[in-house]
């Protein structure tokens, strides 16, 4: 008698998606970056992404990955979408800068408090787009950002705080661009006190990979003071990203 072949449950499929995710964005990533160094430069012109130029040797496009097709853009994930927003980033000669702010503590309060609970995700991403146009005014403000309410190790809950990455040209604005970042979230509103550690603006264009799954690492642990989705793109980097996937996966 034939053994019956135990199917696998709807956890254990999405299991073995999350994995097979992770390990193909490994591969995008060991790929670019032998394509780029192959060009002879870690960056690109700001005419266009450096795939046009400097992606070679059949590495990509990358239509297929362990017997299963690469999905076109609008079925990846946000976490899938974050990625090719922060490589894309990288793609240019422009600075990127990784950010960490912490919501206002009466702010917070506010959002969190109120009946019924703002999408906060939304609302921070519209604060920001709009504090950020009043200080950097010659480009389009490009940038994501994560909300999370845990520590480090998963273990504790903590005031609410972003971490995310920007472009940001003109090193000279950094100081204006932190304090619009405070202002978006929630500080100097009513004379309310800035809090001194409340913001962290740095280049952190070596960290890309790293930081981008260091703004993710909590992405999955349930918080009642937000809503599911705390993964927050700018359009202009949407568009960006969407462009850079589908060149790389030729999708």
């Amino acid at each position: 008698m034939a053994k019956k072949v135990k199917k696998p449950t709807a956890a254990e499929k999405q299991k073995d998606r999350r994995r097979w995710q992770r390990e193909l964005l490994g591969e995008i990533r060991s790929r670019r970056i032998r394509n780029l160094h192959s060009a002879g430069r870690a960056g690109a012109s700001k005419e266009g992404l450096s795939v046009y130029p400097s992606y070679r040797e059949n590495s990509f496009p990358i239509r297929e990955y362990k017997d299963r097709s690469v999905p076109k853009w609008r079925y990846t994930n946000d976490w899938m979408k974050v990625y090719a927003g922060v490589w894309a980033m990288h793609e240019r000669d422009e600075r990127c800068l990784a950010i960490s702010i912490n919501l206002h503590p009466d702010y917070e309060h506010q959002l969190t408090s109120a009946t019924p609970t703002p999408d906060i995700r939304a609302l921070l991403r519209s604060r920001v787009s709009a504090e950020l146009r009043k200080v950097i005014k010659d480009e389009p403000p490009t940038f994501f950002f994560v909300i999370e309410g845990r520590t480090k190790d998963r273990r504790a809950t903590t005031p609410l705080h972003i971490h995310g990455a920007l472009l940001v040209n003109d090193p000279s604005k950094d100081d204006a661009v932190r304090r619009a970042l405070k202002r978006a979230c929630g500080h100097y509103i009513k004379k309310r006190d800035a809090r001194a550690s409340a913001a962290r603006v740095e280049n952190t264009y070596r960290l890309v990979n790293r930081w981008a799954s260091y703004c993710m690492k909590n992405i999955r642990i349930r918080d009642t003071r937000m809503e599911e989705n705390r993964i927050a793109m700018s359009l202009p980097l949407i568009q960006a990203a969407r462009l850079w996937w589908e060149i790389a996966t030729g999708t």
